[in-house]
C-alpha cells in the first residue's frame, strides 16, 4: 500500500484533531499506567520519558500517544488512525528522528523550504511535518502533545523528503460533488480522492481511453489513479456516488 505526502498530512491532521499526546519511545499506543512505567525504565532521562516526564505523562493516558518521529512510524504501519500500530511493525521503519534526516537524499536548509504539504522538518533531535501555508504539526513534547505550529515560530534548521513517502502534487487539477470530465493524454496519469463514509461507487466513462486503478484507503480517504492510454485530447467521465469530496492531483 503506497503511502504519500499528502495522506501523512492528513493522517497527523487527525492525530492533531483526536488529541493525541507525547509519550517518548511510542508510536500511536494507547496511553496506559504500563506503558508509562515501560517507557520511563527504558528511557529513565528526565528529558525523555524518566522522571519528571513520568508523571506528566499522565496527563495522556487513555489517549494514543507518539514521539515525534512516531508520528510517521505510526503513519507508515497503519492502514488508517485509530489502528494498532503493533499490527503492521516493520523494522526498516523503526528508526529516530535523526536517522530520518540521516538517511533523506533530499534536503535542505530550512530557508528553502518548499512548498510542498508532507515535507519533513528536522532540528537536531526533533521531527516535524509541514502541512503548508507556513503551519506545521508536531509531536512537540510530553507537556504538549501534537501541536500545529507556525515554522517560522519554532527553531527548525532542515527539511527533507523522506524516502519512506511517496509525493504527489497537492494542487487538485479538478473538484466537484460528484462528476467531472477530464481531458487525457496518453499515459498520463492523475491522482484523485474520494472522501466518503463507506466505500463509494466509482466509475469511468468513455471506453478505450482510460483506466480506473483504485489505490488504497486512509480513513474516509479512497486513493485512485486514472491513467489515460488513448487519443490525446480526450475526454472521459468520472461519476463517483455519495460522496462529502471528490478531487484529483495530477502526478
Amino acid at each position: 500500500m503506497s503511502k504519500t505526502n499528502l495522506g501523512f498530512v492528513e493522517f497527523a491532521k487527525q492525530a492533531l484533531s483526536d488529541g493525541a499526546g507525547y509519550v517518548y519511545g511510542t508510536f500511536g499506543d494507547v496511553c496506559t499506567v504500563s506503558l508509562l512505567d515501560q517507557c520511563a525504565k527504558r528511557y529513565p532521562d528526565n528529558n525523555l520519558a524518566g522522571g519528571q516526564m513520568r508523571k506528566v505523562g499522565e496527563k495522556w493516558l487513555g489517549k494514543q500517544v507518539t514521539d515525534c518521529i512516531g508520528l510517521l512510524k505510526w503513519y507508515m504501519f497503519t492502514g488508517k488512525y485509530g489502528d494498532n500500530p503493533h499490527g503492521g511493525y516493520q523494522s526498516k521503519y523503526d528508526t529516530s528522528a535523526n536517522g530520518a534526516f540521516n538517511n533523506a537524499k533530499e534536503k535542505g536548509s530550512i530557508s528553502t523550504l518548499p512548498e510542498i504539504p508532507g515535507i519533513c522538518l528536522h532540528m537536531n533531535g526533533h521531527f516535524g511535518v509541514y502541512i503548508g501555508d507556513g503551519w506545521a504539526i508536531e509531536a512537540r513534547g510530553t507537556c504538549y502533545g501534537v501541536v500545529k505550529t507556525r515554522v517560522k515560530d519554532r527553531p527548525w534548521t532542515y527539511w527533507f523528503k523522506s524516502p519512506w513517502l511517496e509525493y504527489v502534487s497537492a494542487e487538485p487539477s479538478f473538484k466537484c460533488d460528484t462528476t467531472t470530465n477530464i481531458m487525457l493524454s496518453p499515459g498520463g496519469h492523475y491522482q484523485f480522492k474520494v472522501t466518503a463514509q463507506s466505500t463509494p461507487k466509482v466509475n469511468v466513462g468513455t471506453g478505450g481511453i482510460v483506466t480506473l486503478l483504485p489505490r488504497y484507503q486512509s480513513g474516509n480517504d479512497y486513493f485512485y489513479y486514472i491513467v489515460g492510454y488513448g487519443s490525446p485530447g480526450k475526454v472521459t467521465g468520472v461519476y463517483v456516488n455519495d460522496v462529502k469530496q471528490f478531487e484529483a492531483h495530477i502526478k
